[in-house]
């Protein structure tokens, strides 16, 4: 019984396997970069939720018709290249990390080469391309689109085929290609880069249309050299060719004895063949990318010695971190050149160009530099704080020096409002030269030299004018729009205060309480100009004058208390109450001006004790008669020092603000004088 029963399941098993299809999963390239593959059938809803075993090979049986979808996790730094069914190429499968299909009535093998990526420049100028575009090679052709980075940067699989297309604008057209440092050939549309390789650089040669460049040659002594293009037609040093030309260069003996060729150099380099050699054969052909300078150096020619000048560089510099002299190599730094033993002489080489380089110590700056000219050093403009300077060349012995100052920070506000922004312009030969950007982050802030002159421009708008400038709290004229500062001290901080044209402000004043005394206001820098009613406009940064009199006699004194602008005491520069019979202000804001008279009146108690010391409740005002040796001392009654003064011989009054209700204790000298508020 029970050997029947296994024979009908075995059967009944191998039906079933007949019956399915083998699924095989091969990854390959770098497959230590897959982390796992999954296997999904669909469910009923349609979505591949069901997962089926793959074996330890990677196989499974499924039944043929099965919608089926492979699923694989790639590791970071790596990518899906390309999926394979039954040996063929699935088209646009790059970095899909699914693949569906239904399962065929015979066995199928879905392979997945993954790919390390790299990373790889491909550089086009953005002014001259609609954006360069990579292409995934696929069946031979143009396969999956990847865009290119502003930067040029670009992640693609290492080991992989690519096309590289610069996708250049209507009237720019290609030339040829350099591929890392060398230029292979030319190809008219893309460059196919076989396997993409570790830093793999690829730029397109570019023209645009209407382009020429230039030839020049040099001829040899007893040598002729001739250059012909690929028509066979000569080209004279100076002519003009089309992008992309090939030209024969060939040099001849006058004699016709064969020349004897060091090397040819071509825009300032050795041309060289594929292996790097320098080519001496007696002809060349060269395909012109760019303009062209040709010349030849033959076995014959004497190598001179270099004949050198003088130079002195940094003789009387201070705060010097360092100094250098350097050849030019082009437009750049060269060899160092060593000093002499007093190491302030350098051998430069003459009428060759040359760098000079000077490195202030930390918290100091480049103020000028100078070069001697006769018997003076003179002032070299437009160089402030420029830390490398190029000299062309000198013919004979020179000098250059360096003056250094310390750097402070300083302040220049200029309103957004009204100004296109302001500048900052060191003094040199008593104009503005130099112009000193902000210091980096910040839009007031001016590294400067102390004690230099310096100029600072707000750079109005039109329709806007300069209402005054605030210097350190102080106001100074309105003209001229561009404000000198020689010797520029420490702490310096400038702001242009602007208004619309056009704009006013209003001048208010009362009259004062006592009837005595009466007050009015003019325009100070206006001759002769009739009295300010109250409450009328000025303009913006007029200086008006307010002067107080007694009514019987203008031209008399009036006991001025202090005065109060916009409800507050106005100080003097010793920042005690302003006490003079007129105040002058400039006007930067409706204001309103109040005199306060002293208070004359003293009680019949004071009056007839006549002492040195007494307190008018009224005002809080504290009135001592000193003789100019002991302080005057004010305590509270419990013996506490509020306030401390030492004054000179005569009257004075002080101003008790803040003062509470109670007793107080006024010692002067060994004297105790008591006053209840």
């Amino acid at each position: 019984m029970w050997s029947v029963t296994l024979l009908v399941a075995f059967c009944f098993a191998m039906q079933a396997q007949s019956s399915t299809q083998k699924l095989i999963f091969t990854p390959v390239g770098e497959v230590k970069g897959l982390e796992k593959i999954e296997l999904y059938s669909k469910d009923a809803s349609g979505n591949y939720t069901q997962a089926v075993v793959l074996d330890e090979n990677r196989q499974a049986f499924i039944l043929p018709g099965t919608e089926l979808q492979l699923k694989a996790s790639i590791k970071e730094g790596y990518v899906a290249h390309l999926w394979k069914q039954a040996g063929r190429e699935v088209r646009n499968s790059y970095s899909l990390l699914t693949h569906q299909l239904t399962m065929p009535k015979t066995d199928v093998i879905i392979s997945l080469d993954i790919a390390q990526l790299v990373e790889v420049t491909f550089k086009v100028d953005a002014q001259i391309t609609d954006g360069p575009l990579v292409n995934i090679e696929e069946q031979n052709d143009y396969g999956f689109e990847i865009q290119v980075g502003e930067n040029g940067k670009v992640m693609l699989p290492l080991g992989r085929a690519c096309y590289f297309d610069p996708n250049l604008k209507d009237g720019y057209y290609l030339m040829g290609w350099k591929i890392n440092e060398n230029i292979p050939f030319q190809n008219p549309n893309e460059w196919y880069q076989s396997a993409i390789e570790k830093d793999l650089r690829v730029e397109p040669l570019t023209y645009k249309e209407g382009d020429t460049f230039e030839v020049t040659y040099s001829q040899v002594d007893d040598h002729t050299i001739t250059c012909k293009n690929s028509s066979n037609q000569e080209v004279a040093s100076g002519d003009k060719i089309e992008p992309g030309s090939t030209l024969t260069f060939v040099i001849e003996t006058l004699d016709g004895s064969a020349p004897e060729i060091e090397k040819w150099i071509v825009n300032d380099k050795t041309y060289t063949d594929a292996t790097g050699e320098p080519i001496v054969t007696s002809q060349i052909d060269i395909k012109a990318y760019s303009n062209l300078n040709v010349r030849v150096v033959l076995v014959s020619e004497i190598v001179v010695p270099e004949e050198t000048v003088l130079l002195t560089f940094g003789k009387k510099a201070t705060h010097m971190a360092s100094r250098s002299v350097f050849r030019a190599n082009g437009e750049e730094l060269g060899d160092v050149i060593a000093p002499e033993a007093d190491g302030v002489s350098y051998k430069v080489p003459k009428g060759k160009p040359f760098y000079l380089q000077f490195v202030p110590k930390n918290g100091y700056v480049i103020h000028l530099w100078k070069r001697k000219d006769g018997d003076k050093m003179r002032d070299i403009f437009g160089m402030y704080n420029k830390k490398q300077v190029r000299v062309d060349g000198i013919m004979e012995a020179a000098e250059y020096d360096v003056a250094t100052a310390e750097a402070i920070e300083v302040r220049f506000f200029v309103p957004e409002e009204g100004s296109t922004g302001g500048e900052v312009n060191i003094e040199e030969n008593g104009e503005a030269g130099s112009v000193v950007a902000p210091k980096e982050g910040t839009k007031d802030k001016y590294i400067l030299p102390h004690k230099g002159g310096v100029y600072f421009d707000s750079h109005i708008k039109d329709g806007y004018a300069l209402t005054r400038w605030l210097l350190e709290g102080n106001i100074f004229p309105a003209r001229p729009d561009l404000f000198y500062k020689g010797q520029l001290p420490k702490g310096f901080d400038l702001e242009a205060v602007l208004h619309p044209i056009g704009k006013t402000y209003t001048v208010t004043f009362d009259q004062p309480e006592d009837p005595k005394y009466a007050l009015r206001c003019k325009h100070r820098s206006v001759e002769g100009s009739p009295e300010i009613e109250p409450d009328s406009p000025v303009g913006p940064g007029d200086e008006v004058l307010f002067e107080t009199y007694p009514i019987e006699n203008p031209a008399g004194k009036v006991p001025v208390d202090h005065w109060e602008v916009n409800g507050k005491p106005y100080l003097s520069n010793s920042s005690e109450p302003y006490t003079d019979n007129s105040l002058s202000i400039y006007v930067l804001e409706d204001i309103m001006v109040t005199m306060i008279p002293k208070v004359e009146s003293q009680t019949e108690e004071v009056l007839a004790q006549k002492l040195p010391v007494y307190f008018i409740a009224s005002s809080r005002q504290l009135v001592v008669e000193s003789q100019g040796v002991n302080p005057i001392s004010l305590y509270s009654n419990d013996g506490k020092l509020l306030r401390q003064w030492t004054l000179s011989v005569g009257t004075h009054t002080l101003h008790l603000e803040n003062l509470v209700q109670g007793t107080y204790i006024v010692r002067v000298g060994h004297q105790a004088y008591v006053f209840v508020y």
